[in-house]
């Protein structure tokens, strides 16, 4: 077991956070969602400065606020680290520079591959005490320096220190929605299998939403599984994804609804990424296909079709919106 995971073990019986539950040593990081990152010396969370989507913006704490998924992180496993990845824009956790001096600061920057020298993107959890419940230090594999808490509230890197409690926090997580609707920014009607069809092969195409109270409509209901840096979208009442028929590379090459299909048999046209970042209710964004690099819009027809990606186009952008049960 890591230490990372011995830390986490000490820290799930104990540690609540509102009505969020702690997360669990037992639990991979990609099957709890989400986590907050809270400060133990003053409550305040690791945080995103003014909420910017902007590369090589400074990482900060910040007083929670409500929903804010510029305050949550997705951990991304990596051998003993792990790439801390902001949920509202994609960006991971970054030691400016590479530097190695204390006081440096730590900012966003574009999620770097293993390919690509990511070990300044790279974090793991040391236990700071026996006391379970007093917090872990995140540590720098680049650096060998620890995440702390400047006068201004800005985050940087200093050595760790066994009197600074600004260098402890505590990991919460926040259970990510099962399901999701994908909707269209242009007719804000939403993603459905056509006719609402549930057999492998159906066009993909926009509906109205005719969900209710008493009568939700799963087939407009879509689960995203992570992959790597892609997603898999999952219809919830079939488990049929989305794929790019005949793994085409045109421009108008239909998008259906087919039986999910493993790595070895090819499944790049099953998988997808959010440009600049995950949707959100109230942020807009284009998923855009691995296979061939173009991204979801809408014909004429309201049928679900590849394009290449325009500004112009705002049937190209898609609202991600939690399903509420």
């Amino acid at each position: 077991m890591s230490r990372f995971q011995m830390a986490l073990v000490a820290m799930g019986a104990v540690l609540l956070l509102s009505a969020a539950q702690t997360y669990a040593a037992d639990s991979k990081p990609d099957d709890a969602g989400y986590v907050k990152i809270i400060n133990v010396a003053t409550g305040k969370l690791l945080a995103l400065e003014h909420e910017s989507d902007a590369a090589s913006d400074q990482a900060v704490i910040a007083a929670e606020a409500k929903g804010s998924h510029a305050q949550q992180w997705k951990l991304e496993k990596n051998g003993d680290f792990y790439q801390l990845v902001n949920r509202a824009n994609g960006l991971a956790l970054d030691v400016n520079g590479w530097s190695t001096d204390a006081g440096a600061s730590i900012i966003l920057w574009d999620a770097k591959g293993a390919g690509d020298q990511n070990d300044n993107q790279q974090w793991s959890w040391e236990q700071a005490n026996q006391a379970s419940d007093k917090g872990v230090r995140i540590n720098s594999k680049s650096s060998g320096l620890v995440l702390d808490v400047d006068d201004a509230g800005k985050i940087v890197q200093q050595g760790a220190s066994n009197t600074a409690k600004s260098q402890l926090w505590r990991i919460v997580y926040v259970l990510a929605p099962a399901y999701v609707k994908l909707v269209n920014a242009n007719s804000h009607w939403v993603l459905a299998p056509e006719s609402d069809s549930g057999y492998s092969g159906a066009r993909a195409v926009v509906a109205k939403d005719a969900d209710s109270k008493d009568k939700p409509n799963k087939e407009h209901q879509w689960k995203l599984e992570k992959d790597g840096s892609f997603y898999k979208i999952v219809q919830r009442p079939t488990g049929l994804v989305l794929d790019v028929s005949g793994d085409s590379s045109d421009e108008d090459g239909a998008i259906i609804l087919y039986d999910d299909k493993s790595a070895a048999d090819g499944n790049d046209n099953q998988r997808w990424s959010w440009e600049g970042g995950p949707a959100t209710a109230d942020k807009p964004r284009r998923l855009k296909s691995k296979s061939s690099g173009l991204v979801l819009d809408v014909d004429d027809e309201g049928n679900i079709v590849q394009r290449s990606p325009s500004e112009k186009s705002k049937g190209q952008m898609w609202l991600m919106v939690e399903v509420k049960e």
